[in-house]
């Protein structure tokens, strides 16, 4: 998987799996790009119960 860091706003959201959302926006360096967000829907109460678990 490419990690690209740039600067940006974001044009469209969708929806994709169950807590993951497709973003698109455009960038000066690459033009318009499309990236999927993990993990974006889950309750950071969620988050931090799993990590107490470790």
């Amino acid at each position: 998987m490419k990690v690209i860091e740039t600067d940006g706003i974001v044009l469209k959201t969708m929806d994709f799996k169950e807590n993951d959302s497709i973003l698109t926006f455009p960038t000066p360096e690459a033009g318009k790009i499309a990236g999927v967000l993990h993990g974006e829907k889950v309750p950071a109460q969620e988050i931090l119960q799993k990590q107490n678990c470790l």
